[in-house]
């Protein structure tokens, strides 16, 4: 099981990272997608990252939160 403290670590400094690039690159579990879509929310909630939808891929990204230095 992946901690929020990995989950985090992975995506320092990462910009555009979709979900299934997570759970492929972590090689998460598919039982386990419910718990790291929840992380993903306390992260986002922390402002580590933030989630946005990009038009052009039509899919959710990750970029950086304010906590990393993106304002």
């Amino acid at each position: 099981m992946i901690t929020k403290k990995e989950l985090k670590g992975f995506l320092e400094g990462k910009w555009d990272v979709t979900f299934e690039q997570i759970v492929k690159e972590l090689k998460v579990d598919k039982r386990e997608f419910n718990i790291i879509k929840k992380k993903l929310e306390e992260l986002e909630e922390d402002g580590w990252i933030r989630k946005s939808f990009c038009g052009d891929h039509k899919i959710d990204e990750y970029d950086l939160g304010i906590k990393q230095g993106y304002h």
